[in-house]
Parts: structure tokens; sequence; C-alpha cells
């Protein structure tokens, strides 16, 4: 979960992490009872963190197959998250 301050956590199947949140990188969930980042910015968190980058990968071609982000949402995301990592994942997403 990111969060844009410290928070912790009892549940071990949740991980924290704290970054900058811009107001278009969230969206209320379905109940309207939660704020969720959105498919663009989750894929952001998974390009800038150390996970295989195969997941990376499959996590955009289905937000693109969905319609639910774009190539140029996710790489816009990651400037507002990362600016400093905005090249590598361009091209990492580029080829997909």
């Amino acid at each position: 979960m990111t969060s844009t301050e410290r928070r912790t956590t009892t549940l071990p199947s949740i991980r924290l992490h704290v970054a900058p949140l811009d107001r278009s990188d969230w969206q209320w969930g379905m109940d309207r009872r939660i704020m969720l980042t959105t498919p663009a910015r989750t894929i952001a968190d998974l390009a800038v963190s150390p996970i295989e980058r195969g997941y990376v990968i499959d996590a955009m071609e289905d937000a693109v197959a969905k319609h639910l982000a774009t190539v140029e949402d996710v790489i816009a995301a990651t400037a507002r998250r990362s600016p400093w990592r905005v090249a590598a994942t361009s091209r990492l997403l580029c080829r997909t």
C-alpha cells in the first residue's frame, strides 16, 4: 500500500511504503469507502520496485487490454512518483 505519510499495520501480508501521491494517482473504490491507487500508479509503483520485470510487463499488458491504463499513463505516474526512474520505466514498458 502507498501512503503519503508513515503508517503501520499488523497484517503480515500487507507492505506499506511512503511515496508522493498526486490527486491524479488515486481514485475511490467501487464501494466509495476506500481510496485506491489508479492502475497506472500501481504499475508505476511496481516498475520502480525490485519485483521481477515480467510481472510489471504482465500488469501493463492486462491494463492496456482492459482499457484501464496506457503506457503513457504509467510513464506519467512514474514521473510523479520517481522522476529519476522515468527513462528506465519507459524502456521497459515500450517493449509491450
